[in-house]
């Protein structure tokens, strides 16, 4: 085998061991990453796929970046996260300017939704038992916990009946209402006569009906 055949080889084989990572930049969500990014190979010397979540400012959402780093690189942005940035903790997505940033090793393994906080992040506020319903969450308020609610017999859920703390430490979906269910159509008096009913035409409602002396 002459050199140049060894050079393909060499090259054919770093080209099949090279890293796959998924790529987007500055999208909205992790869907819109899906739909927009792609799949790219690294380089020789990236040996890690990153995530990076970023607050642009007040009244701006965070945007999600992904790419391929090498793991030095990554182990020292990772290990950023806990400190100090101006007066924030600079991974604290609740604050503008703030930045997290992590790694993962292995093809695509950034394409899905990563946690990047180096302690049990949060939404606030955690959600309650709506009024007239419950809320079970598969754990509390932290970031990938999910809520699940229902309501009493005799009320309806008004909304979703799921919510998802989210990487940004948001929660995808608002709380839902729990509001009495109705008869229809109402009940109306009878002619020469009157109707009492202790809770209107809401659900369990008794209706009492009496003629007119005569």
């Amino acid at each position: 085998m002459n050199s140049v055949s060894i050079l393909y080889l060499v090259a054919g084989l770093a080209s099949v061991a090279a890293l796959r990572c998924w790529e987007c930049n500055n999208v909205g969500s992790n869907e819109e990453c899906i739909q927009q990014g792609k799949l790219v190979q690294c380089g020789t010397n990236q040996d890690a796929c990153q995530i990076e979540l970023r607050h642009g400012g007040w009244g701006y959402k965070v945007m999600i970046s992904k790419r391929c780093k090498q793991s030095q690189a990554c182990e020292n942005n990772f290990n950023q996260n806990p400190q100090s940035a101006w007066e924030f903790t600079q991974c604290n997505l609740r604050v503008p300017s703030s930045v997290c940033r992590c790694c993962c090793k292995g093809n695509e393994c950034n394409k899905g939704s990563l946690t990047c906080w180096t302690d049990n992040a949060t939404c606030v506020p955690s959600h309650t038992n709506p009024r007239n319903g419950r809320v079970s969450c598969t754990n509390t308020n932290e970031v990938g916990s999910s809520c699940s609610f229902d309501c009493n017999t005799g009320y309806r859920l008004i909304g979703s009946p799921t919510s998802v703390c989210q990487d940004d430490q948001t929660w995808d979906r608002s709380a839902p209402e729990c509001r009495p269910l109705v008869c229809r159509p109402r009940l109306m008096a009878p002619s020469n006569g009157f109707m009492t009913c202790d809770k209107g035409n809401y659900i369990e409602s008794e209706c009492s009906f009496r003629c007119n002396v005569g």
